[in-house]
């Protein structure tokens, strides 16, 4: 899931990919303005900008409709779950649902919700106004059950194996929610200001925006198993697949890749725009939102 880093800062590396044999930008697509986070399914790549949805087509590498599908204001989280996208909108308050088949919102949830992910049968939304988490039932498309107490100004959250991890950037923890009771059964202290969550590749993954590190927490145990210091700054957003964890640097404008069987970081792969917002993987490839320089990177790895 992407977070929105309080202050964003252009300086960084200069345009340009990743040298060598190793993961490299291999293409980079137009897609509208402020692109903010993005997600892979159902046979397209999907990205939030600017109160919009893009589809993008990755067999063409291009945006595969004539219009953006329209959200609520401050649109800026999308997950995919249960057949559906689900948008978390926070000035409007509202989380949108939006059919892929047809390309068309169907409904608007009423709540505040700054993140969103999916997982465990279920969408979640961060409330920060009340430091809470809560349930939407996907079939019934509500939201459901007690809202959940986590840290103050929870930022990122990421759902499945029986838990849901949310990242309280003020309080530099992470809580885990049992999504089967909605009890919190663990509060983690990890490194300052943690930005973003991801589970998968053996753990779950944490950046740390003032450290320049990630942690890696180990589900077993609800302990930090591994500290990553990362050479781009800040650490904001990760996500995890095709072997590796893969984290977007800010205003570096890079993506870090680490190897998760020895928790160390194994290349810097420049992507050639300005303030990498978000990270995806699917289709083979990571995906990466440039905001400020309004465009989709996609990269082999």
């Amino acid at each position: 899931m992407s977070v929105a880093l309080a202050v964003v800062a252009l300086a960084g590396a200069a345009a340009g990919c990743g040298g060598g044999s190793g993961p490299k930008v291999e293409k980079k697509i137009s897609v509208g303005q402020d692109p903010s986070d993005v997600v892979a399914a159902y046979g397209a790549v999907w990205v939030v900008n600017d109160d919009a949805v893009g589809r993008i087509d990755p067999k063409k590498n291009a945006l595969a409709l004539s219009k953006f599908i329209f959200a609520g204001q401050g649109a800026g989280s999308i997950a995919a779950g249960s057949n559906l996208l689900w948008v978390a909108a926070n000035i409007s308050n509202e989380v949108d649902v939006i059919d892929p088949s047809t390309n068309k919102v169907v409904k608007r949830i009423r709540t505040a919700a700054s993140e969103l992910t999916y997982g465990d049968g279920a969408v979640w939304v961060t409330q920060p106004g009340g430091a809470t988490i809560q349930r939407i039932d996907p079939v019934k498309q509500q939201l459901v059950g007690p809202k959940v107490p986590v840290g103050h100004q929870p930022a990122g959250l990421a759902a499945g194996n029986g838990a849901v991890w949310v990242t309280n950037q003020a309080d530099s923890t992470v809580t885990r929610v049992d999504s089967k009771t909605n009890k919190v059964v663990a509060t983690i202290k990890v490194g300052a200001n943690p930005t973003d969550v991801a589970i998968g590749e053996g753990g779950v993954w944490v950046t740390n925006a003032n450290n320049a590190t990630v942690s890696r927490i180990d589900p077993a145990t609800n302990k930090v198993a591994a500290t990553i210091k990362m050479k781009g700054r800040p650490p904001a957003d990760v996500t995890t697949g095709l072997g590796a964890v893969w984290v977007g640097e800010t205003t570096t404008n890079t993506v870090g890749r680490i190897d998760p069987k020895d928790n160390k970081q194994t290349d810097e792969i420049k992507t050639g725009g300005y303030a990498p917002t978000d990270v995806s993987v699917g289709f083979g490839s990571v995906w990466v939102t440039l905001a400020h320089s309004n465009q989709l990177a996609r990269i082999k790895p």
